[in-house]
């Protein structure tokens, strides 16, 4: 008997299967190189394998029974994790087929081009608003031979000379220039080709004008009429003062007196009421040439300063007649006359009216007397009526009606009836406002304005700047 044991055959169902290999830990696929599909195991064939088996001794044989091996199942492929597999590949080339089309949108948009410069504007100096800013600083601390640095014809420079070294009246020009402020027309600033400029922020860049092609200034300059309303609310204040003053209609200065009298209530005013309106001016690059006629005496006692601008203001007419001969401005002179002119006529009428209550009073008083006489039978009732009427006789006339009339009359009462009757004063009636006050008899035209006294005034007073007042400090 052979002592070998039958060479047993495995079936093809017991044999472990191969293990997988190994997954790659090298991250996604190089996105540059084409996605290959993995190649599968090979398969082994279900043929049997003869396994060699060791010999064994006779005593080994006989002591053990043969070994059976238990069964085993091959493992089959876990098909879930395979197609996972073939997700994640699928989302790696989306992925990859996005980048590639953000990379060809983003190299088919246009390059951003650079963003264009303003234009340049005109150099400040050499503008006509340098020239404008500088009259304006000049008039604010009104300093006339700079003022005529940047206008040499300066109509508002002269105001100086007509103040003819009046305290009151240099401080009012002071005054009211003190007040002015100018603005400018603006305009949408433009980039290099010509469209509107935009700043960082993406909003319009607005500019000042130049002021080099005759536009008006806006100007804020102080308001008259609302001042002229304001002097009839203080029309006790204004009243006092005249009257503590002592001036009178009659004064051979009263005019002087009132225009100074006027600008010492205005002058007392903290704040002036304020508006704005169009003024324009006339600019140029020549220098005017100066009127030598004309002298305007500095308000600083100084030369002025020098001006270095490219433009010069050729005439500030416009400006000079709004702030010292505009019709608003007479009519704010007018109002204060007004007043003063209302308390003159107001004054005589009081007087007239004193008089006529005298009068009146003495009248009534003689025709009580005469009533007590007849009461008290000193005369008779005939004597009362001629005496009481208003007509007198010679004494031819007297005789011939007491004799006509056949009546009694004492020799008293005759002596009176060819007297004279008692004449009472006759009180003139008072002439209305206007015609005691006539235009600028109050306050005038010709104090302040010098383009308008110059160029358009019509009335009588002088209108030629004065010199002196005639004291002995100042000779006229």
């Amino acid at each position: 008997m052979d002592t070998r044991k039958n060479s047993q055959v495995v079936p093809s169902n017991e044999r472990k299967p191969h293990s997988r290999p190994p997954r790659s830990t090298g991250g996604l696929p190089d996105p540059n190189k084409p996605v290959r599909k993995p190649e599968a195991a090979p398969r082994q064939t279900k043929q049997s394998v003869a396994q060699p088996q060791p010999v064994q001794r006779k005593s080994e044989s006989m002591a053990s029974p043969p070994v059976v091996q238990p069964e085993v199942t091959p493992e089959q492929p876990k098909k879930k994790k395979g197609k996972g597999k073939f997700i994640a590949l699928g989302v790696v080339g989306a992925v990859v087929v996005a980048m590639f089309g953000i990379r060809a949108y983003n190299n088919s948009k246009p390059k951003p081009q650079p963003k264009p410069e303003m234009a340049q504007t005109m150099v400040y100096e050499q503008s006509g608003r340098y020239a404008l800013d500088t009259y304006l600083s000049y008039l604010k601390d009104f300093d006339a031979d700079s003022i005529k640095s940047v206008s040499t014809d300066s109509w508002v420079a002269r105001e100086w000379k007509y103040a003819n070294s009046n305290e009151a009246r240099q401080n009012w020009i002071k005054s009211v220039c003190a007040y002015l402020d100018f603005e400018y027309p603006q305009y949408e600033a433009l980039d290099t080709n010509g469209a509107v400029y935009l700043d960082d922020t993406g909003n319009k860049v607005i500019l000042d004008s130049d002021m080099v092609d005759g536009e008006p200034v806006t100007v804020t300059v102080v308001d008259f009429s609302t001042l002229a309303v304001t002097m009839e609310e203080d029309v006790e204040q204004i009243i006092e003062a005249y009257k503590k003053s002592g001036y009178s209609p009659k004064d051979y200065t009263y005019q002087e007196e009132m225009i100074d009298l006027m600008l010492d209530y205005l002058l007392t005013k903290s704040n002036y009421p304020t508006k704005t309106v169009e003024v324009p001016f006339t600019l140029s690059t020549e220098l005017p040439i100066e009127d030598t006629t004309e002298t305007t005496e500095s308000s600083v006692g100084d030369e002025g300063v020098a001006y270095a601008g490219a433009y010069y203001i050729t005439d500030d007419s416009a400006l000079d007649k709004i702030l010292f001969s505009s019709e608003e401005f007479h009519n704010m002179c007018d109002t204060y006359s007004g007043l003063i002119a209302n308390y003159e006529h107001q004054l005589k009428v009081d007087e007239y009216n004193k008089k006529v209550s005298e009068r009146d009073a003495a009248i009534k008083a003689d025709k009580d007397a005469l009533k007590k006489r007849l009461e008290d039978e000193e005369i008779t009732q005939v004597e009362y009526d001629l005496l009481a009427a208003d007509k007198r006789f010679t004494q031819e006339e007297l005789d011939a009606k007491v004799a006509e009339e056949n009546i009694q009359i004492s020799e008293g009462v005759f002596a009176e009836l060819i007297t004279p009757k008692k004449q009472y004063p006759t009180i003139p009636a008072v002439p209305s406002v206007e015609e005691m006050f006539e235009p600028e008899s109050v306050i005038t035209y010709t104090w302040c304005g010098s383009y308008f006294c110059k160029n358009e005034y019509k009335g009588e007073s002088n209108k030629e700047p004065q010199i002196g007042d005639g004291s002995f400090d100042l000779p006229a």
